[in-house]
């Protein structure tokens, strides 16, 4: 996944903006996103940031950047 993918949580449908994806440590090889999430209000932090490996099991890439 990269900057600018559009995804899909699959639990809630809610649909997201990967905004950024970053190392969590420096010797992290998992690294980690930073998504914006899109129609929700004050339910979650937003934008949130997940390891990348569970962003993996929980959300589908639906738009390709």
């Amino acid at each position: 996944m990269k900057v600018g993918d559009l995804v899909r949580f699959k639990k809630t449908g809610v649909v997201g903006t990967v905004v950024e994806v970053f190392g969590l440590y420096d010797d992290d090889d998992d690294g980690a996103v930073r998504v914006l999430a899109h129609n929700v209000e004050k339910v979650i932090p937003n934008p949130s940031v997940f390891s990348t490996s569970h962003f993996e099991k929980v959300a589908d890439v639906i738009s390709p950047s």
